[in-house]
């Protein structure tokens, strides 16, 4: 509103106070996926309002900013507003090849967490390894889920990070848990 009024430092300040609070929010309350996706929504507002590099910087910062409300979401079995995070950060990515990879990679980690969508989940994994630009936390994720080890991830953004490790723990457990049940004879039904 302030940059439609003349006033663009002002918005830019607004913006970046924004930016400050949603972090707070996140440092207070980790689990907060509210906070996540709204920080994702105002950085691609941002992002719509400025040019050249800045704009590709700021698109992949909101990609990132979606993904983390979506696997905050998912921890929390709450796979509606995981996926309204996710299709949030589809349309943010369509300006960053790099924040669409953490897209994928966050829908790769939400089908591995359903189960039963192998074929879909095949296909993710594709799409991902065909995309020229990745980032290296989306080729971690491909080979966590693969493999079933977690390994050391690579320095990315802090709360995407917790967010994944989080989700990509509870899709372990779930694992665990229907391979125990299978193994005694109880149904996993």
């Amino acid at each position: 509103m302030l940059d439609r009024l003349g006033r663009p430092k002002e918005a830019a300040k607004a913006f970046k106070g924004s930016f400050a609070k949603y972090e707070k929010a996140l440092e207070i309350k980790p689990d907060k996926d509210e906070a996540a996706y709204n920080w994702g929504v105002v950085l691609y507002d941002c992002a719509g309002r400025t040019e050249g590099e800045a704009r590709l910087k700021l698109f992949l910062k909101a990609s990132r900013k979606f993904a983390t409300g979506g696997a905050i979401c998912a921890c929390k079995g709450e796979l509606t507003a995981a996926s309204k995070a996710m299709q949030g950060g589809m349309i943010a990515s369509q300006e960053s090849p790099a924040g669409r990879s953490i897209i994928i990679a966050m829908h790769i980690l939400v089908l591995s967490l359903v189960g039963g969508r192998q074929e879909e989940l095949s296909q993710a994994i594709g799409e991902l390894q065909s995309l020229d630009e990745r980032e290296p936390l989306a080729d971690w994720c491909i080979e966590v889920v693969r493999s079933g080890k977690v390994e050391e991830a690579p320095p990315e953004d802090e709360y995407l990070l917790k967010a994944w490790v989080s989700l990509l723990a509870k899709i372990c457990c779930e694992a665990m848990e229907h391979r125990g049940k299978a193994d005694d004879g109880s149904s996993a039904d």
